[in-house]
């Protein structure tokens, strides 16, 4: 467990993937802030691995809303912790939308932010402590950056939600660096009307990040009466996911998915849970793209 965290810190410090990322894709990509057109509140938590002590853990709240004719904003909160590593971020999303037509439109955003990095030895059983030294409250910042072109029934967006390398540790020797790593991110989905009260909506998520394979999402989507959502997702080579979501009084969604790893680890754990609540605060401000769906 300890190599597995140990090559964690050093190679990737990536975003977390979570597998309701359509639910707060603004915190992928800064693009997004605001293009629902309507003040939102997004609560994500995502546990990994559970049965594995030290398994990640992934917490986010995030508030998004218009903030006029072309521009969005953004505030998010997020927490993650790895066995001994801990690390939080504050950030901020500004987006500007530009229509291209009256069915289609292009945005670009920006995210600025603070990133702290901690590690505790006191959690690991180490030989010789001394070689190992405490590492309290990090500072880094953070910038990202994102596009976003996107009707009212597909979209397809590209953004790094941090374009910055940071030190955190340097050991004794120098032998090993703790860095931020860049992360590369594509999106793209489509929404299908099948029938009048069923629709259909495949999505792709490809995230890359130097040192770790490629991550790849395939998900599919249906959605009934606009209230109830039933899909499932792959992550290529890593899990098999279930999702489901319920909206109440037009204003309230609730989510929960189930990841089933297919890697060597799935005989250790007991799978990753995760769950989402949304809230929109106020009716429609613009017709733009349907929350519900992207």
């Amino acid at each position: 467990m300890l190599l597995l965290l140990v090559q964690t810190i050093v190679f990737s410090q990536q975003f977390t993937k979570f597998t309701q990322y359509t639910y707060n894709t603004t915190y992928i990509n800064p693009a997004y802030a605001g293009t629902n057109g309507v003040l939102t509140l997004d609560v994500q938590q995502r546990n990994q691995w559970v049965g594995i002590k030290g398994a990640p853990t992934t917490k986010i709240v995030a508030l998004t809303s218009p903030l006029g004719e072309n521009l969005g904003g953004g505030l998010s909160v997020y927490r993650d912790d790895i066995g001994p590593v801990s690390g939080s971020l504050i950030a901020t999303d500004m987006s500007y939308n530009l229509p291209l037509s009256k069915e289609l439109w292009f945005s670009f955003g920006v995210k600025a932010g603070m990133y702290v990095f901690s590690i505790d030895r006191n959690k690991l059983n180490i030989e010789f402590p001394g070689d190992f030294p405490n590492i309290n409250n990090r500072y880094s910042p953070i910038m990202g950056l994102g596009t976003y072109l996107y009707s009212k029934k597909w979209y397809v967006g590209v953004s790094t939600p941090n374009i910055l390398e940071g030190v955190y540790y340097v050991n004794r020797n120098k032998v090993s660096d703790v860095v931020k790593a860049n992360n590369l991110y594509l999106t793209t989905g489509y929404t299908f009307k099948l029938i009048e009260s069923v629709m259909y909506k495949p999505s792709i998520f490809v995230g890359y990040s130097s040192g770790v394979p490629l991550f790849v999402d395939i998900a599919s989507n249906f959605i009934y009466y606009n209230k109830v959502v039933i899909g499932t997702s792959y992550k290529v080579g890593v899990a098999v996911s279930g999702v489901v979501a319920l909206k109440f009084l037009e204003k309230l969604w609730l989510g929960y998915s189930y990841d089933y790893g297919i890697t060597a680890l799935t005989n250790y754990n007991n799978g990753s849970h995760e769950v989402f609540l949304r809230f929109e605060f106020v009716k429609k401000v613009r017709g733009k793209v349907n929350p519900r769906f992207f």
